[in-house]
């Protein structure tokens, strides 16, 4: 029995472990101040520490320095206490102007801006706050553990039971994510866990001193989070089990007023302890603002926040579904969601769970009632007391539901009573398989829900919160030279653009000034527009630089800020030139105010800067089949060949047109014109000079392995003879140098030039 103990404890270690390193991962990988309301708790751990005093509520919401001052401060004074050598400081983070949600940017969810002090290495207020979010991570720890605990009172000769039910404690992506920020909700997990315990623990030796203990207990919780006061009803529940159990499945025989004077003396031993430790505060509250708990001064102050749509079935079917969700993980200020299948997922399997407690409850109760055993019925009556704490803590959040809006509908609040759920969970779940099976279904169960806390980091946290943050320009990004109001554009980089295709532009930002009041205030908007050689738009986009984990106003000179925007270019049959515009304007009310650029590398344009040019590229490439294969190279560039013909109609009817077949060899740094000259005895009769397309294709803008087909007309309708050769070959426009010639079989071209081995059509 020793060694199956020892080897249920180690992997409960190896759970809390698993736990506490997920936990850390999303300690340090979520900004501070993304948890919900976790700036105003932190404030409150502050304050107790600076001023080693609570603080006083106004009325008044914008005079509170102290926001969620209304709350006990068990959990703050704790975290305080525990954290007292920390360098805690006042600090007020800056909202994030792009708010609310989805109106510039859907995917813009951050609530406040995030300065560059906040990297790593911490210091200061930011360190100080990473400390007290680790005091959290290890509560969690402690009601992981208590699951254990309680899970073996419900159910002491099966501890696979309490094992699964301790992992789907510490793998639910919310209570990871509420575990490892600084909240409230903590030390109300804890604390709930620890009362079931206590009480779970007197269920069979009601002993005084547990009975003081469980007092004391409940008096730590109710200073810890007023919801715990719900507890009492739990309390209520194992006082009459404690006092009708020796009578029990006898109902009819419980002796009325013994049974009610045994539930009322150790009642008071459980109240005794509890004015002693909580009284002080609910006085204190009824003096300064006139109720016990608060509750007038904190809907003085939420007043936003109360219910303005009628309650309907859609309403309460809508409250529900967001506490389920929420419950499950629902990130960021309830912005951040898993995808919607994997709701539909988990609905289904709590469903599942659910049906299966139901059976399982059945059939204990059909076995307890023709047995006759006390055990059995104990059992129930222990599920009931795990069932009667849940429905409870579900009618509170539903009674606030009546007062406020959606904001009662976070699965947070369940956290007090997350050890019950849990439990019953793993209860429904076992019970559609038998008992051999218990380890791989505990193993799935408990690795699934890891998996989906990993993933929930990996794929739904970090893509919102991780901050393109760069010490340096890369090597391969053009060098940018702009101002655009405080902030500079310093480089960009894009691979080559494809019709149909989506084509991703990274910029470069920093700011090449401090930012004014005003400008930290500001919510400039990006817009980045693709406009042809006409200036016509190709494509636009507009929004919020870095899709807002990182946006304007949270910029600094010391750091380099990688926004990557993508654009998806239409459909086209012919290569294109264009350039990228590129700037920032201030939406207010109907109006769109650019901000001023300023540059010495790029054209401008009022309110924009000029980036490019790029070229647009079909999205087939150009096959190469020629009626004449030549191979001839020229510099980096290979003719593969050509077509020539004489035109036969239209207005350049009797002109030749010849189309190049050429292919990159390399990458070419400068743009280079194509020349084909007719001539006859060394004199020139006519030419068709031009860059490549038609200037659509600079040659600067080709890279290894392009394959262009290149049009050229030659004006040749007074050609009447013979004895006339094309000549052809690259050279720079602004120089005159040709790029050196050679024919298929590697023989320099006298002159850097290719003598067409054709006869004129």
């Amino acid at each position: 029995m020793d060694q199956i103990n020892a080897r249920y404890r180690n992997h409960l270690s190896k759970i809390l472990i698993l736990f506490c390193l997920l936990g850390i991962a999303y300690v340090l990988l979520i900004p501070y101040g993304e948890h919900p309301d976790e700036a105003d708790h932190y404030t409150f751990v502050w304050y107790i520490h600076e001023h080693k005093s609570l603080p006083v509520q106004s009325f008044v919401r914008e005079e509170n320095m102290v926001q969620e001052g209304h709350q006990p401060p068990g959990y703050y004074a704790a975290v305080a206490l525990l954290t007292a050598w920390a360098p805690h400081d006042f600090y007020e983070p800056v909202f994030n102007p792009y708010l609310p949600v989805g109106e510039l940017d859907k995917k813009l969810i951050q609530q406040y801006l995030h300065p560059g002090a906040e990297r790593f290495p911490w210091k200061g207020v930011f360190l100080a706050g990473q400390i007290s979010r680790l005091v959290s991570v290890i509560m969690g720890i402690a009601g992981v553990w208590l699951t254990y605990k309680i899970t073996r009172l419900v159910v002491p000769d099966n501890p696979r039971i309490a094992l699964l039910a301790a992992g789907i404690h510490a793998f639910i992506p919310q209570f990871i994510f509420i575990s490892s920020g600084v909240s409230n909700d903590n030390g109300a997990a804890l604390m709930g866990a620890l009362i079931i315990w206590q009480i779970l623990r007197l269920w069979h030796k009601p002993t005084n001193k547990g009975l003081l203990l469980l007092g004391v207990m409940l008096g730590i919780g109710i200073i810890v989070k007023v919801s715990l006061m719900a507890m009492g009803i739990a309390v209520g529940w194992m006082l009459l089990c404690i006092a009708t159990r020796p009578y029990w499945p006898r109902l009819r025989e419980i002796p009325i007023l013994p049974t009610l004077r045994e539930m009322f003396n150790k009642g008071l031993l459980i109240i005794a302890p509890m004015p002693l430790i909580s009284g002080w505060w609910f006085w204190r509250n009824y003096q300064l603002y006139g109720d016990p708990i608060g509750w007038s001064v904190w809907m003085s102050t939420n007043s936003p926040s109360f219910r303005k749509l009628p309650i309907t079935i859609g309403y309460a079917l809508d409250f529900l579904w967001r506490q389920f969700i929420s419950f499950w993980g629902v990130f960021a200020w309830g912005r951040i969601f898993l995808p919607g299948w994997l709701y539909i997922l988990l609905l289904g399997v709590t469903l599942i769970a659910i049906v299966g407690l139901v059976r399982h409850l059945r059939l204990k109760f059909h076995i307890a009632k023709h047995s006759g055993e006390t055990a059995q019925w104990d059992y129930l009556a222990k599920i009931g007391l795990l069932g009667l704490i849940l429905v409870t803590f579900l009618i509170s959040t539903w009674r606030l539901g009546l007062k406020l809006d959606m904001v009662a509908s976070q699965g947070r609040f369940l956290l007090p009573v997350i050890s019950s759920i849990t439990i019953m969970l793993t209860l429904g779940w076992l019970e559609w398989w038998p008992y051999k099976h218990y380890a791989q279904v505990s193993h799935a169960i408990t690795g699934g829900l890891f998996l989906l806390s990993a993933s929930a980091l990996l794929y739904s946290i970090i893509p919102v919160y991780i901050r393109p943050i760069r010490e340096a320009l890369p090597a391969t990004a053009n060098l940018v030279q702009s101002e655009i109001g405080p902030w500079a554009l310093v480089g960009w980089e894009a691979p080559p653009l494809k019709a149909g295709e989506d084509w991703p532009l990274t910029l470069y930002w920093q700011t090449h000034r401090p930012l004014s009041a005003e400008e930290q205030n500001a919510a400039p908007v990006l817009f980045v527009h693709l406009v042809n050689a006409e200036g016509q738009p190709i494509v636009k986009w507009d929004g919020v630089p870095t899709q807002g984990r990182i946006p304007p106003p949270a910029w600094d000179s010391d750091i380099i800020i990688e926004d990557s925007v993508s654009l998806r270019i239409p459909e086209i049959d012919e290569a294109q030139l264009a350039q990228v515009y590129i700037g920032f304007y201030i939406k207010e009310s109907d109006n769109l105010n650019r901000i001023e650029v300023k540059s010495t590398t790029q054209p401008t344009l009022p309110g924009t800067l000029v980036l490019g040019p790029v070229m647009v590229r079909p999205k087939e490439q150009a096959t190469a089949t020629p009626q004449k294969v030549t191979d001839a190279q020229f510099g980096d560039i290979k003719l593969l060949g050509y077509d020539l013909e004489t035109i036969t109609d239209g207005d350049n009817q009797g002109n030749l047109r010849i189309v190049f077949y050429w292919q990159a060899e390399d990458a070419l740094s400068e743009d280079y014109t194509v020349f084909a000259h007719l001539v006859k005895t060394e004199s020139l009769v006519a030419q068709g000079d031009g860059p490549p397309c038609n200037g659509n294709c600079p040659t600067s803008l080709w890279v290894k392995g392009d394959v262009w087909a290149d049009k050229h007309i030659i004006p040749a309708s007074n050609v009447l003879d013979t004895g006339y050769e094309i000549r052809i070959g690259w050279y720079n426009f602004e120089t005159g140098e040709r790029l050196p010639v050679t024919d298929a079989n590697g023989e320099p071209q006298e002159h850097n030039q290719l003598v067409l081995n054709t006869e004129l059509p």
